[in-house]
Parts: C-alpha cells; sequence; structure tokens
C-alpha cells in the first residue's frame, strides 16, 4: 500500500479515517488532473497541427484560381494559418507541463499504481 503523507501519528480512528479520505481525495484529483490535461495536449496538438495544414491548403488553392497572385493575399492567407499554431502550441506546452507535474507528483508521493 502507497505511504499516505496525511497520515497522522495518533492512533484515534477519526484521524486515520480523515487522513485517508483526504489521501483518496488527493490521489482522484491528481490523476484526474492528469488525464484531463493529457487530452487536452492532444487536441492542442491536433488542432494546430490541423488548423494550419488545412488553412495553408485553403489559402494556395484560393490563389491557385486566379490568374495574378496579391502578395497580400498570400500574406493573409499564410498568416491566418499560423495563428493556429500561435494559439494551439502554447495551450499544448500548458497541458504538458500539467500532465507531467501531475504524474511526477503521484510518482513521488507514492500514489501511482
Amino acid at each position: 500500500m502507497p505511504r499516505n503523507p496525511y497520515q497522522t501519528s495518533s492512533n484515534d480512528d477519526d484521524h486515520r479515517d480523515v487522513s485517508d479520505a483526504a489521501f483518496e481525495k488527493r490521489k482522484q484529483i491528481l490523476k484526474r488532473m492528469q488525464l484531463v490535461s493529457g487530452v487536452v495536449f492532444l487536441i492542442a496538438v491536433v488542432f494546430a497541427v490541423a488548423g494550419t495544414t488545412l488553412s495553408m491548403m485553403a489559402a494556395f488553392r484560393q490563389l491557385s484560381t486566379q490568374s495574378s497572385v496579391d502578395p497580400t493575399q498570400l500574406a493573409a492567407g499564410i498568416s491566418r494559418s499560423l495563428r493556429f499554431g500561435a494559439i494551439g502550441i502554447p495551450i499544448a506546452v500548458i497541458a504538458f507541463l500539467a500532465s507531467a507535474w501531475a504524474r511526477l507528483t503521484l510518482r513521488h508521493e507514492g500514489l501511482d499504481d
């Protein structure tokens, strides 16, 4: 059984029940945080890559139908596509760090199963 950092040295059963409940609650919260942040990480990465790719394809498709290419239209299309990465990548980094922190905390406190 993992060690309980909330366990008191008292032999009183009431205190032990409270500390065990806090121990289990913390374990559940950390595991949930690890799961949710992992899902957010994956969604953010897919959003960034797919959004950038699809937006670039749309920008070049629009330009391919025109007889002359206007550099401002090309720049606008590329700028629009890069926004997906600018939004998705920071979210993915934050989610990855949150997931890693939760995983390391679980491991450090002996809560990982």
